[in-house]
């Protein structure tokens, strides 16, 4: 099962993606994905600490769009990938509950 919640900056987004992660953790394993490059709240809810930016797999945000065509569809992943596929060391966990963060805003400039 996949979901994803999306809304405007106040709409509730971190609350519910919490809530539903850990109802959805008493029963199964949760990814939580942290897509929100400029908010820093997501893990802090969850209870968890602040994984390494994913993007930092690929060298960073410059990396992932130094590997990006123009005016194409960029394929970052030459396979299918798994939760097993992702480097421990870009995980957070507690519980039944993983945290990813793909990348935020750490630099002036960087967004």
């Amino acid at each position: 099962m996949k979901l994803l919640v999306c809304g405007e900056g106040g709409s509730g987004k971190i609350t519910i993606s919490t809530l539903l992660g850990k109802a959805l953790a008493k029963k199964y394993k949760v990814l939580v994905i942290d897509s929100d490059e400029s908010n820093f709240g997501l893990h802090r809810h969850l209870g968890l600490e602040l994984p390494e930016d994913f993007t930092r797999y690929w060298g960073g945000k410059r990396g992932v769009l130094d590997k990006m065509p123009r005016g194409g569809q960029q394929q970052l992943f030459e396979k299918k990938w798994g939760l097993e596929d992702i480097p421990e060391e870009y995980l957070t966990a507690k519980d039944n509950i993983k945290l990813l963060a793909i990348g935020k805003i750490h630099d002036v400039g960087e967004g």
